[in-house]
């Protein structure tokens, strides 16, 4: 059961990535709606990713790579 949470996980936090790539700097709010995951949901990943090195924080809360 956790391997599949651990694939799921992934593959949310590989389509944001791909997302702040191609978008950047990207409001964190439109990762939310574009992806169409949950605000709670999404800002976890995303201070995950922050706090894990793959994604900056930038001014007004925008994120970029």
């Amino acid at each position: 059961m956790t391997e599949k949470k651990d694939k799921a996980k992934g593959g949310i936090e590989e389509k944001i990535i791909s997302f702040v790539n191609d978008h950047q700097p990207v409001h964190i709010g439109e990762i939310f709606k574009d992806l169409k995951i949950s605000q709670t949901k999404g800002m976890n990943y995303v201070i995950s990713l922050i706090n894990q090195g793959k994604l900056s924080y930038a001014s007004h809360n925008q994120v970029h790579l």
